[in-house]
């Protein structure tokens, strides 16, 4: 029969291995937030600079128009990306909804196109004809948007995806793209999720 320290140790371990998943299902909770909240929080600034836009009139402020345009462009590419290199791969392992998946990346190609015709205009030459082009990509973003966050991020929700290397992947390329582009991040830099007892790289 075992001694009382002997119970004492067997405890502990069996303890401490029960610990371990819930601190990494709290990691990956934290990674997945962390990846998808930043996610929204792109969406809710093209939706804020688009009505920022709405309000300007484009004859008569065609220069803060354009600035607009160019800064909503420029993040909606880097975002894009993101979401094809990191987010997407991740979400065809994770969940059965390649049509989903298929619609978004139409969507994105659509997008890009739209974005790029309207870097290769002059703004000057057709002012209503440059407001009308933005706006179509914005509403056209929106209705993106809202797939997204109405079924595919939920469906990652509740989906098995391994949130703590998306979530790395995922930061150190927007970061890398952000210094490409030029860009600055608006909200406090997101920390990287650690596991229990490692060090943050950041």
């Amino acid at each position: 029969m075992p001694d009382n320290a002997s119970q004492a140790r067997q405890q502990r371990e069996e303890t401490s291995g029960d610990a371990k998943p819930r601190t990494s299902a709290r990691a990956m909770t934290s990674a997945r937030k962390q990846v998808i909240d930043t996610l929204k929080e792109d969406h809710k600034k093209v939706k804020q600079a688009f009505e920022q836009f709405e309000k300007l009139d484009i004859q008569k402020d065609l220069q803060k128009a354009q600035q607009i345009v160019q800064q909503v462009c420029m993040e909606l590419q880097m975002h894009t990306q993101l979401e094809e290199e990191v987010l997407y791969p991740a979400a065809r392992e994770a969940i059965d909804e390649a049509q989903m998946l298929d619609e978004a990346e139409i969507e994105h190609q659509s997008a890009k196109e739209l974005i790029q015709k309207l870097q290769q205009m002059e703004p000057d030459a057709d002012p209503d004809r440059y407001a009308a082009m933005f706006t179509v990509l914005c509403e056209y973003v929106q209705h993106h948007v809202k797939e997204e966050e109405h079924e595919m991020f939920p469906e990652l929700g509740r989906a098995e995806v391994d949130w703590m290397t998306v979530s790395e992947q995922f930061l150190q390329r927007r970061e890398a793209l952000m210094g490409e582009m030029g860009l600055e991040e608006d909200a406090k830099p997101v920390k990287q999720p650690t596991h229990s007892g490692s060090r943050s790289r950041h």
